[in-house]
């Protein structure tokens, strides 16, 4: 009776709003950390980076019969070849912003209508890191201050 409860709470699984079915899934997650460890010393420093954003594995599948199954399948595959960060539908978890890594699909002769799609999620974020135009601008007007400063001395404060 647990069991149906459980069940009956969880979200329905989807990848950038292509629901799929899913028989497993294994997070990682915890802490990044650097270890020292130094010749002729017989402790080590580990040193914190914070926390390790999550990544999920998962065992997702399609199961349906005739042009419903190669529809379900390809609109499943499609999601996970789109470029860029998505949104997936954890069964457990609700929404979570994800990157799909390479998948694994697996169709069998014998489970016709059946197929098994391995993936990995890793948890990500919105692009936080300027761009190459940004840093490039800002690095040539760093560089061309003391110029123009120089020649604003040198003219007689003409510039």
């Amino acid at each position: 009776m647990a069991d149906n409860i459980i069940l009956e709470s969880l979200s329905t699984a989807s990848f950038r709003g292509v629901a799929f079915k899913f028989i497993a899934h294994k997070e990682t997650g915890g802490r990044k950390s650097i270890t020292y460890e130094y010749p002729d010393e017989d402790e080590r420093f580990v040193q914190d980076l914070g926390k390790l954003p999550r990544t999920f594995d998962m065992d997702c599948y399609v199961n349906s019969q005739g042009i419903e199954y190669f529809a379900e399948t390809n609109a499943f595959r499609l999601a996970l070849r789109v470029k860029g960060p998505g949104i997936l539908i954890h069964p457990y978890e609700g929404p979570v912003t994800v990157f799909a890594k390479p998948y694994n699909l697996t169709e069998s002769i014998e489970e016709l209508g059946y197929a098994v799609f391995r993936v990995q999620f890793q948890e990500t974020v919105a692009d936080v890191f300027p761009s190459k135009k940004k840093i490039f601008a800002s690095a040539i007007a760093g560089e061309l201050q003391p110029f123009i400063e120089g020649l604003g001395q040198n003219f007689g404060g003409i510039l």
